[in-house]
């Protein structure tokens, strides 16, 4: 969490649609996006931008890797 770029914003934009896109662009910055992202994965974080994902495109990267395991 220390190198995450997030820490540089308000909290607020992770969890607010009006600015998704916003958290996304420094998501894709983030030298740390693919941990953040694996953690709200393990975790089922169900609201907000994590590792440059929304809750919809979280859902389907843990959908296709359980279609992919089996």
């Amino acid at each position: 969490h220390r190198d995450a770029l997030c820490r540089e914003y308000p909290r607020d934009w992770w969890f607010r649609p009006s600015r998704a896109d916003a958290a996304k662009a420094i998501c894709d910055r983030c030298l740390v996006r693919s941990e953040c992202l694996e953690y709200a994965l393990a975790m089922r974080e169900g609201h907000g931008i994590w590792g440059g994902l929304n809750e919809q495109e979280r859902r389907r990267v843990l959908r296709d890797r359980a279609r992919a395991a089996s």
